[in-house]
């Protein structure tokens, strides 16, 4: 995660591995739902906010960032509900 940490804050989003990036950011987002541990939301937050919204990988399997979406929002809604 670092190093895709340091290329997305140097602008180099093309280097990045869309999909491993993505799959981990799922993982983190599930485990957030259900730890009370905010370490992992404040990991999301920060992708969230520094991923580009119109960041758009050539990827197969381009579900994987509407499943981040909707894995983020539910880990959103327990902790703040």
């Amino acid at each position: 995660m670092v190093a895709d940490r340091s290329r997305i804050e140097q602008g180099s989003l093309n280097l990045l591995h869309a999909d491993d990036l993505l799959l981990r950011l799922n993982l983190i987002a599930i485990y957030a739902s259900l730890t009370a541990d905010l370490r992992y939301l404040d990991a999301l937050n920060y992708y969230y906010e520094v991923l580009p919204s119109d960041w758009s990988p050539v990827t197969p399997h381009s579900w994987l960032r509407v499943s981040l979406l909707n894995f983020y929002r539910r880990a959103l809604t327990i902790h703040f509900t």
